[in-house]
């Protein structure tokens, strides 16, 4: 978790929000089917 450039951190929090997003989208959506 160390970081020098604040331009090299920010790519891998959008990253995790991104797969966090992914990941609840497709739990709600196998939720709807199942």
């Amino acid at each position: 978790m160390s970081c020098m450039q604040k331009s090299s951190c920010t790519p891998n929090i959008v990253k995790n929000s991104l797969k966090m997003l992914i990941y609840f989208h497709v739990n709600s959506a196998f939720s709807l089917v199942f």
